[in-house]
């Protein structure tokens, strides 16, 4: 318990991570308004599922890039643009709205523009946790166990407060709280101590090339990030249509309203928020290689019983509270190896690497589950699902190196990160009296895991951008 009120009075690390669950709070309102303007406007599911392809194929695109912007010009800056404008493209829709006009193809623009600035904000303020864990004292688990907990409790409110939203007003209303709520993280992540970076050499085609190659190589041949990233292109692959199609297909065909639906994913929500909290309390005492094996097997389990419950009944949200719950280990686990194995000056590129690679399923994966719920029943779509979860359940016993997980630093086949060692010096950025940070790094390479990449590969850099700020 002590542990916890030290990292709730650690202020950069509470401002960088709720403006996150802003950002995750706002596109939980956006992913089920959206969904639920096309399906009820259109009684499509498959224009759902073209809505989602754009937004999945935009996310690929932008994440491709996005880990180089946010090495190159730090994850505070990056942040700071991503939120600007997202404010923008959602404020769109309900000024559109007004008039009575919402053909497809402008719900399609404003979603692909907004997702394509989303992905680097999202890497910026990844890239900031590790720092700001550090600068406040937190261990670095019990930061990302705060993390999960706070993202859940975005999960929770977001989707639930859309639908009420929805129900109560109307779609336009519920955009404008989200445009707003944008500009809040916005103010948030203003907050968080700038940084000053410094380049020998310009940004080219042919250094962002080399750049953002660097970072799928470390991911591509490091020992236990590899097979974790794709563990996750499964697992994404299913989440995203499982909220942004399959559910409200599941709500809205079964004529149950949209503040249903808001209650059944807010459940899931709690169930996280209450799990993560429990997990922060005991994450440095068990083992997480054990307790990753365990808890997909136990969310598989709990998911198989929603094929037994009607959607929007008491035991659906009972069902949903429950996958909450048991999952709320994973995350943790997973941010933290990325963070710990991820040399500092390659954090942006190597989550920028893993997003993308995580997102190229979401395109094809949200155009067949449109189909198959179009050509079928959204319960259909939820048998295929429980099928993927399991056969995944039982895989991840057969991964050696996912014993890497209870690696400590400094063991055998452990990244280490790059502390700041070489830190050389604080001092102000802009004359304004911030405090930022001055970072001097020999290499990109630097700190990489064993095979991670040649020397040769390295760049010129003499400064290079920290995950802290801009």
């Amino acid at each position: 318990m002590n542990g916890l009120l030290r990292v709730a009075r650690a202020e950069q690390l509470v401002r960088v991570i709720s403006s996150q669950s802003l950002s995750t709070l706002s596109n939980g309102m956006v992913g089920l308004v959206i969904p639920w303007l096309v399906l009820s406007r259109t009684g499509s599911a498959l224009n759902a599922g073209g809505v989602a392809f754009a937004v999945g194929a935009a996310s690929l695109v932008g994440t491709l890039a996005s880990g180089v912007i946010s090495d190159r010009i730090g994850g505070r800056r990056a942040a700071l643009i991503s939120d600007a404008a997202s404010f923008v493209t959602v404020l769109i829709l309900p000024i559109t709205l007004l008039f009575d006009f919402l053909p497809i193809w402008l719900v399609i623009t404003t979603q692909i523009l907004g997702t394509l600035f989303d992905g680097a904000g999202a890497i910026g303020k990844d890239t900031l946790v590790p720092r700001a864990a550090e600068a406040d004292d937190v261990p670095l688990v019990r930061a990302t166990s705060l993390q999960e907990a706070l993202q859940n409790t975005a999960n929770f409110v977001g989707p639930m407060a859309a639908g009420l939203l929805v129900a109560i007003f109307s779609e336009s209303m519920a955009l404008v709280v989200v445009s707003a709520l944008f500009m809040l993280s916005f103010v948030l992540i203003g907050g968080v101590r700038k940084q000053h970076i410094v380049y020998e050499h310009p940004l080219t085609a042919r250094q962002a090339w080399r750049d953002m190659l660097e970072g799928f190589t470390f991911l591509l041949r490091e020992p236990l990030l590899k097979p974790i990233t794709l563990v996750l292109v499964v697992n994404t692959g299913l989440h995203f249509p499982l909220a942004s199609i399959i559910y409200p297909s599941w709500f809205v065909f079964a004529d149950q309203g949209a503040e249903r639906l808001g209650f059944f994913l807010g459940a899931q929500a709690i169930g996280g928020i209450v799990g993560g909290l429990l997990f922060a309390m005991i994450s440095t005492k068990v083992s997480a290689y054990r307790w990753f094996l365990l808890t997909n097997v136990a969310s598989t389990l709990v998911f198989s019983t929603l094929l037994l419950v009607e959607p929007g009944s008491l035991l659906a949200i009972a069902v949903s509270f429950l996958m909450g719950l048991v999952a709320a280990g994973l995350a943790p686990i997973v941010f933290t190896a990325y963070y710990e194995r991820t040399p500092e000056n390659l954090l942006g590129r190597v989550n920028g690497a893993a997003a993308a690679i995580m997102g190229a399923a979401v395109p094809v994966s949200s155009i067949l589950f449109g189909w198959l719920i179009s050509a079928t029943a959204a319960r259909h779509a939820l048998v295929v699902v429980l099928v993927c979860y399991a056969v995944m359940a039982l895989v991840v016993f057969f991964i050696p190196s996912l014993k890497l997980f209870d690696a400590g630093k400094g063991e055998e086949g452990t990244a280490d990160r790059g502390s700041d060692k070489d830190r050389d010096s604080d001092k102000d950025a802009d004359g304004e009296g911030d405090v930022t940070d001055v970072e001097t790094v020999a290499g990109d390479t630097a700190g990489a895991a064993p095979g991670a990449g040649a020397q040769g590969d390295r760049d010129d850099r003499t400064g290079d951008a920290d995950p802290v700020g801009s």
